[in-house]
C-alpha cells in the first residue's frame, strides 16, 4: 500500500462515517486559544472491555482518528501546510494539553499515535479523556 493510497482510504471511510470535531492548542500559561482546526474524524470510545492492555486507555476514553488532509487543509499548526520537519518533529501530531471538542464536549488529548508509510504521515489516533 502506498502513502497516497492508505490516505485515500482514510479519507474515504472518514467522509463515509465521520463527524465533526474542532482541534484546538492553547496557550499553557494563558489559557489563550493558539490555534484550532476544524477537522472530520472517525470517534470511537472505549469500555472496559475495548480498552488495550498496556496502554493508558481507560473506560471512558475516546479515540479519535483524523487525516493528514484535513490537517494540511486547516493549516494546523502553521500557516505553511505541506511544509514539515522530520518524523520526530512533525507539528502536526496533536500533544497532551491540545483539546478535542466532540458533540460540544471539550476533551483533553493524552496521547496521539502517528502512522507513516515510507516517512509519510497515513493517519494519527488521538486518545482523549474527560470533559
Amino acid at each position: 500500500m502506498t502513502p497516497e493510497s492508505a490516505i485515500a482510504s482514510l479519507d474515504n471511510t472518514i467522509a463515509q462515517h465521520g463527524q465533526s470535531v474542532r482541534l484546538v492548542r492553547m496557550d499553557g500559561k494563558t489559557a489563550q486559544v493558539l490555534c484550532q482546526a476544524n477537522l472530520s474524524a472517525i470517534v470511537r470510545g472505549y469500555s472496559s472491555t475495548t480498552a488495550l492492555a498496556g496502554t493508558n486507555q481507560i473506560q471512558g476514553d475516546t479515540v479519535v482518528t483524523v487525516s493528514p488532509t484535513d490537517l494540511d487543509r486547516e493549516g494546523w499548526p502553521t500557516a505553511n501546510p505541506g511544509i514539515y520537519p522530520p518524523i520526530d518533529d512533525d507539528p502536526r501530531i496533536p500533544r497532551r494539553g491540545d483539546r478535542i471538542v466532540i458533540n460540544g464536549r471539550q476533551r483533553n488529548v493524552e496521547s496521539a499515535e502517528p502512522f507513516y508509510i515510507n516517512d509519510k504521515l497515513v493517519r494519527i489516533n488521538v486518545t482523549v479523556r474527560g470533559g
